[in-house]
């Protein structure tokens, strides 16, 4: 299937500002997390926030790597659209079905994380 490589520019700047809002959230979580710690010694709520941190750490990792790969192939966009701007937004090319399974997976994953953690730090507060 074809789309627009103007459409495709778009997502990929619709994923890029949610990326950076899945950071912020992260953000948030681990804030949260350190508070928890800090008035806790419970060995048990310990345990779990390492488990916590390590989700963090890992999802901080994922958005990196998602933002690198969704910046080079926007790049590849606009060099396209560089070397011949006309008509460039009626273009046509493949639609990047991967990149949109790779965000919806990492949408779905991030989401039962966050639930995870927010039951987690709900049930210590």
């Amino acid at each position: 299937m074809k789309t627009s490589i103007f459409s495709q520019h778009q997502e990929y700047m619709e994923w890029l500002d949610k990326l950076v809002f899945y950071k912020d959230e992260l953000r948030v979580m681990q804030k949260r997390l350190e508070e928890l710690v800090s008035k806790n010694t419970n060995a048990e709520l310990r345990f779990k926030a390492e488990h916590f941190q390590n989700l963090i750490f890992i999802e901080e990792q994922t958005i990196n790597k998602l933002s690198h790969h969704l910046l080079t192939e926007d790049k590849k966009i606009e060099y396209n659209i560089a070397q011949n701007p006309v008509a460039s937004d009626h273009r046509m090319a493949e639609d990047h079905v991967e990149d949109r399974n790779m965000i919806a997976f990492f949408e779905k994953n991030f989401a039962e994380i966050k639930k995870e953690f927010y039951l987690f730090a709900s049930s210590w507060m």
